[in-house]
């Protein structure tokens, strides 16, 4: 018995043994499977429901601005409704002109995030080096946009790997170069000369600009969100996931173009391009002055060549700092860029284009 015992004992202390590991190996089974589930389930709900902190700070700071500006606007047609009447033709007549430009860029960003692979900008820009920039400058006409819906394409370009300093110069460069800027240049002051000193200028600027800042780190200079393609694995999603993103964009981007626009229509009322005749001629304010107009203006580039050929007064070399100057920053274009670049990112590259811009019309103006 004793035997018998002893020989039943270890079959049942195997049975329970193994009754063990079974439980055991399954209940691990099924944690990890659970696990996974889970981990699986929030990161699809992150990656659908998850909306940058920082991105929505800034998109409330402008419906805030929109809101107040509209307020404001409404409550001048009580004190003085004929310059309100001026201040909302004006307003609108800007609106009008940049809007279809803005929908244009979200069409055209929709297309390039579909046909440009991710590896391909910064695997060009790396092998290019600095010859990246001009290269830049010289592709941007095949992705033609004006400076109304260039935030928006150049978001899409730094989804994709656009390193900072390329980027730059695209921002800078791209609504000069645009073939219809050129020929309304051309158009509008009846012959090839001031078309070519626009684009030489702004080309030679640009590249300028992003050499100095070819160490710029996007860390601190770029919003959450605009990360150089640092974050391309939260960015699946198809045609629908891709619709998404440039449709946030352009929300983003136009909340600040609407309020740029009223504070560009504020200015040009309080401050009547008549009071400004007195200075034309100095060679040396007269650049400074016309980058002021082109700044507060806010017209788009394609347009603005036919206000420049009615500036009577104005030495050519100053008209071409108000065509160089205004494409690459006036109010609209500044507030736009919020939604891109940090504020201290947005003073140095604009303070640094600034500067170029005036001492690049000085230049100029010993030839023209």
């Amino acid at each position: 018995m004793a035997h018998q015992h002893d020989s039943e004992h270890p079959h049942k202390h195997t049975h329970h043994h193994h009754g063990d590991e079974c439980d055991h190996e399954h209940g691990h089974e099924h944690h990890h499977h659970g696990d996974e589930c889970d981990h699986e389930h929030g990161h699809e709900h992150a990656e659908h429901s998850h909306i940058d902190p920082a991105q929505m700070r800034v998109r409330r700071i402008a419906a805030r601005l929109v809101v107040a500006m509209a307020l404001l606007l409404t409550a001048s047609w009580f004190i003085a409704p004929e310059t309100a009447h001026y201040a909302t033709l004006i307003f609108l007549g800007i609106v009008m002109e940049a809007a279809p430009w803005i929908l244009a860029a979200a069409v055209l960003t929709l297309g390039m995030e579909a046909v440009l692979r991710d590896d391909w900008l910064p695997r060009i820009a790396r092998r290019t080096g600095w010859f990246g920039l001009p290269l830049v400058a010289l592709a941007s006409p095949f992705i033609p946009t004006c400076e109304c819906g260039v935030v928006v394409v150049l978001r899409g370009l730094l989804r994709k790997g656009l390193p900072l300093p390329h980027a730059i110069v695209f921002l800078l460069v791209a609504p000069i170069l645009n073939p219809l800027v050129l020929l309304s240049t051309w158009v509008a002051f009846a012959n090839w000369e001031m078309a070519l000193w626009r684009g030489g200028l702004g080309f030679v600027v640009a590249v300028l600009v992003g050499t100095i800042f070819w160490r710029m780190n996007p860390a601190t200079a770029l919003v959450r969100g605009n990360d150089c393609g640092g974050h391309q694995h939260h960015h699946a999603g198809g045609w629908g996931g891709r619709a998404e993103r440039v449709l946030g964009d352009v929300f983003d981007t136009f909340l600040f173009f609407l309020f740029g626009v009223g504070l560009a229509t504020a200015l040009r009322v309080a401050i009547p391009a008549s009071s400004l005749d007195g200075i034309a001629g100095d060679p040396a304010i007269a650049p400074m002055i016309t980058m002021a107009l082109a700044f507060v203006s806010s017209l788009c580039s394609e347009a603005d060549a036919f206000i420049a050929a009615g500036m009577h007064g104005f030495a050519l070399s100053a008209l071409l700092a108000f065509l160089v100057f205004g494409p690459m920053c006036d109010i609209k274009l500044l507030l736009m860029l919020r939604t891109v670049l940090t504020p201290m990112a947005i003073a140095k590259i604009m303070g640094t284009t600034a500067v170029l811009v005036y001492l690049g019309s000085l230049i100029t103006g010993i030839w023209i």
